[in-house]
């Protein structure tokens, strides 16, 4: 595949910087941040001593050790324990009370907005070269498809 297919272009990957970029600056707005402030008020009777500024960044370590939290698809536990039902309820309530969910999408969904109007000559670009990259692809596939 590698001698038959040309190389993605490194320019492909600006989408994903973008969307690394609104992510990183919805969790700056101002919104975002009061919504995170009363979620961590709201949190604050779980007992959660490394609880996070914001809730994008939980599990904490102390939650990853207590649960034995393994970022792992084939590590899911059997069962899950009622504690870590109730503090996934917990938060997700939190979450709900404070706005935290609508106000970190609309903020994202905003900076987004403006990235792409911002870069749209270069994400044209980007597109033309990708149409060009799955024609490619698609060649190659056709010419090693089994006969029939």
């Amino acid at each position: 595949a590698r001698k038959e297919l040309p190389i993605l272009p490194g320019s492909a990957q600006r989408a994903t910087a973008f969307a690394q970029a609104a992510y990183e600056s919805a969790q700056k707005d101002k919104t975002v941040l009061r919504a995170a402030a009363t979620w961590k008020k709201c949190m604050v009777p779980v007992g959660i001593s490394d609880l996070p500024d914001l809730p994008t960044r939980m599990p904490s370590d102390s939650i990853i050790r207590r649960f034995t939290i393994k970022f792992d698809i084939s590590n899911i536990p059997p069962q899950v324990t009622q504690e870590e039902i109730t503090l996934a309820t917990t938060d997700f309530e939190c979450r709900n009370k404070a706005g935290y969910e609508q106000a970190f999408y609309n903020a994202q969904w905003s900076r987004q907005a403006t990235l792409l109007a911002e870069n749209a000559d270069e994400l044209n670009r980007v597109a033309a070269q990708l149409s060009k990259h799955t024609t490619a692809v698609l060649a190659v596939i056709a010419s090693h498809a089994p006969s029939r």
